[in-house]
């Protein structure tokens, strides 16, 4: 447990706990849920236009709020 100045637009220390999941999954998974509802074809790494699109507007929030690296390292993202 640690407790830092993780979010740059929170004024006081928040807390970093890290704790089990109840379900975790250490793949990247992406579904276009307007067009597959039910999640059935995961588009993640699949090098699609919506896989690169949506890869870069993560890589681009987490660096807008500062995430820190392991941030990054976790998702196996490229920090900006």
């Amino acid at each position: 447990m640690d407790a830092g100045e993780f979010l740059p637009y929170a004024d006081v220390p928040v807390w970093c706990i890290s704790a089990q999941a109840y379900a975790r999954q250490d793949e990247q998974m992406l579904y276009d849920t307007c067009d597959d509802p039910k999640q059935q074809h995961d588009l993640a790494g699949d090098g699609t236009e919506a896989d690169r699109r949506l890869q870069d507007a993560l890589v681009s929030t987490f660096a807008d709020v500062d995430a820190p690296g392991w941030k990054f390292n976790r998702l196996g993202l490229e920090r900006v």
